[in-house]
């Protein structure tokens, strides 16, 4: 329907997809919407709308090389802004209610195949005042890799029912599977790491070699050479050392 200058009303209009998404519609019978330019198509006498135009208290708020998608009402707020002399796409979603202000992005086929491509020479910034959330149903890769310093790349990945890897270009390693936890590097330090780890079997060979030499240990007496008076509460001590071994961590 359609109001014109001169009162008249004139209903059952055409207008065409793109435009009918630009106008603004009135809320009331007392208020105008957008003003639009039209014409009568001759042979089926039916009025068509061919553009949009500005009224007299409203300014266009673009600028050369720009061009803008718009939808505002009172509750929310949705817009792409194009700029063709800066080559920017600037992208505004705002919502005045709990369940508005959301940018969604589906891609999907029948295969369950679809790709998101994202290419960008330069850098990425994501900044969320509350939380970020990334989900992947089988696998989640995160790749550092610029050939212009080396060929060195930095390679951290998770695979659902075998686990995480990490990779990096120094060498080190790490590999969590489902009964154990691997670290591959040149050096490792927990917390601080002020004091060097001990390596168990070999403090336990050390162990049981000074057991046996204490336990061997011998005096001289009237009636000749005889063993220590405790001599089997040290060989008593070997059976213990097996108790220092860790049956969770291992070390090079």
């Amino acid at each position: 329907m359609m109001y014109t200058e001169e009162q008249e009303v004139i209903r059952d209009v055409s207008v065409d997809e793109d435009t009918i998404q630009q106008i603004q519609f009135p809320e009331t019978i007392d208020d105008l919407g957008s003003a639009i330019a039209w014409l009568l198509l001759p042979l089926k006498k039916q009025p068509i709308v061919t553009a949009l135009i500005l009224k007299n208290d409203e300014t266009l708020d673009i600028i050369e090389h720009q061009r803008r998608l718009r939808k505002q009402t009172d509750t929310g707020l949705a817009e792409i802004s194009l700029r063709g002399d800066k080559g920017l796409i600037g992208v505004i979603v705002d919502g005045e209610t709990p369940d508005s202000g959301q940018l969604n992005i589906t891609v999907s086929n029948r295969s369950n195949n679809a790709q998101l491509n994202i290419n960008i020479k330069g850098k990425a910034k994501i900044v969320a005042s509350d939380s970020i959330e990334l989900k992947a149903g089988r696998e989640f890769v995160v790749i550092i890799d610029d050939p212009f310093i080396d060929d060195a790349i930095t390679t951290i990945k998770y695979t659902k029912e075998q686990g995480f890897e990490y990779s990096d270009e120094f060498g080190n390693q790490i590999f969590v599977r489902k009964d154990e936890i691997q670290v591959i590097t040149n050096k490792f330090r927990l917390v601080q790491g002020n004091e060097a780890m001990v390596l168990g079997n070999t403090l336990k060979a050390l162990l049981d070699d000074f057991i046996a030499a204490v336990a061997s240990i011998t005096t001289s007496t009237l009636i000749g050479a005889q063993p220590i008076l405790n001599k089997a509460q040290v060989e008593a001590l070997k059976q213990r050392t097996e108790a220092i071994l860790s049956e969770l961590g291992f070390l090079d």
